[in-house]
């Protein structure tokens, strides 16, 4: 919350997601997974991001209307946006409800959502992304099954059945081998990226603990289990996705400076947040395995 300039808002002012897991995006989707009570600065914020980023259509969009004339609906910043102010006490906001009235409209016909969408490098997009697809999904997880519309219950079947036919983090058309290396690796805060246990605790919450296909993730999880039943982090998103994460220039022959917005304001105050040394045993990843564990039946957390 320090970090917040003196006006009381994230820097920068035109955008939410830049710079990276500094702006406001990252500091919201991080207070969001600590189940911070929602003062008054952070409800200020959230106030902030429905007035500058979402569209017409109910969508969020990155760019603020400070910045652009025309904003883009983005599928993953509404799931995971969505997710947060729901968590964040924005539940029965009227706001929130379009936005998660928005999500089954931007479906792709497998099911699942993709950010990239129309195209990507000049290639069209068909095929949705388990990144893309578990942000809604997380977001419909904190809506009460009572509250589920028609359109809600048959975008979460459409959507799980994109993971689940996947078995979480495996490539059906090659052998079944894993997907992506970083989908089997366990990370802390998420923020909107994915793993096997974020789909396995999204998927647990929505209801598929049962299914089968959920077997090869849970064994992939306890595999992971040190001998006094905790979890490590195995890596962050900071250091894993590379120097264009990195703000702050640290090229050869470049030198470092002390970036700000467009009115001037630092921000370099805020780097990250390391809530946990990589490497070591995690509360956090811990507490998610027993989440998503306790709900297939393979953990009982009253039994330590």
């Amino acid at each position: 919350m320090s970090a917040q300039s003196k006006s009381g808002y994230w820097p920068r002012i035109d955008t939410c997601d830049s710079p990276r897991f500094r702006g406001a995006l990252w500091a919201l989707m991080l207070l969001g997974e600590m189940a911070a009570i929602p003062d008054s600065p952070i409800k200020k914020e959230c106030e902030r991001f429905l007035n500058l980023h979402q569209t017409g259509s109910g969508a969020f969009s990155y760019d603020s209307r400070l910045k652009v004339s025309t904003q883009h609906d983005e599928p993953c910043l509404t799931g995971n946006m969505a997710r947060t102010l729901i968590v964040l006490g924005y539940d029965e906001d009227p706001r929130v409800k379009k936005a998660v009235d928005w999500m089954p409209e931007a479906q792709f016909e497998d099911g699942g959502w993709n950010c990239d969408y129309p195209e990507f490098e000049g290639v069209p997009v068909k095929h949705s992304s388990f990144t893309s697809t578990i942000e809604p999904l997380w977001a419909y997880s904190e809506i009460p099954r009572q509250k589920w519309t028609r359109s809600i219950k048959r975008s979460v079947e459409r959507a799980a059945e994109f993971l689940l036919m996947h078995r979480l983090y495996k490539a059906d058309h090659h052998n079944w081998i894993p997907m992506n290396p970083r989908f089997t690796t366990l990370h802390f805060p998420m923020y909107y990226y994915y793993d096997t246990l974020h789909g396995l605790r999204v998927l647990s919450k929505l209801g598929y603990a049962d299914d089968e296909r959920m077997r090869d993730a849970v064994h992939l999880i306890l595999s992971k289990r040190n001998p006094d039943g905790r979890w490590v982090l195995e890596s962050d998103w900071f250091n894993e996705l590379g120097e264009s994460t990195r703000w702050l220039s640290n090229k050869p022959g470049e030198k470092t400076h002390e970036p700000t917005d467009p009115w001037g304001n630092s921000i370099a105050r805020w780097s990250r947040f390391d809530l946990e040394p990589v490497g070591a045993p995690s509360k956090w990843v811990t507490l998610n395995c027993y989440r998503a564990l306790s709900l297939t039946g393979d953990l009982d957390p009253s039994k330590g």
